[in-house]
């Protein structure tokens, strides 16, 4: 019995271990027309060996991420990012908004997202690792997950969102009074 209990688990968790290699593939021939896009970031590291490990992590990690999206919802976060709202004129206008648009549609990232943002991403999440008072408290591991994805949760993406953060952290930074 135990012998059997022993094999039946020890297939199960080779049968459950998934290659970084297979996961890539698979990110790959999820990307569909999207694929040229893909292959961009991943060959324009080439010669930098942790970038290049940075970009096959991320693109590997990049199905099941999405975001739901219409004309309305992109005219919404545009003049939100623009003029900014009071709350009752943000209600005034989603109201308007959703007069006007279609449904949402779930856009996936790995069929959507240009080469352009994912190496925007991947040069400033180094940048930011690189100058960060705490880069020797963060190894290559927790840098792929916590410092290198492009997003938190399925919020609209930019590009430049990273340097909006970054000007918010300075800010703070310099106008803290010393303790």
């Amino acid at each position: 019995m135990n012998r059997l209990l022993s094999y039946i688990l020890s297939c199960l968790l080779v049968s459950s271990c998934t290659s970084h290699d297979e996961l890539l593939d698979y990110a790959l021939e999820q990307a569909r027309s999207n694929r040229h896009e893909i292959e961009k970031v991943l060959t324009h590291y080439v010669g930098d060996t942790q970038k290049q490990e940075a970009a096959r992590w991320l693109v590997a990690n990049m199905p099941g991420h999405s975001v739901m999206w219409s004309e309305g919802v992109q005219a919404f976060a545009d003049s939100v990012m623009h003029q900014g709202l009071s709350q009752e004129r943000g209600n005034q206008l989603w109201d308007s908004l959703q007069k006007i648009s279609a449904t949402p549609q779930k856009q996936r990232d790995i069929e959507t997202l240009s080469a352009e943002f994912l190496i925007d991403n991947i040069d400033k999440a180094f940048r930011a690792w690189s100058e960060s008072p705490w880069k020797s408290e963060v190894d290559f591991d927790r840098f792929k997950k916590y410092v290198l994805p492009y997003r938190a949760d399925n919020e609209l993406l930019r590009i430049g969102w990273r340097d909006s953060l970054r000007g918010c952290l300075i800010m703070n930074v310099n106008i803290r009074e010393p303790i």
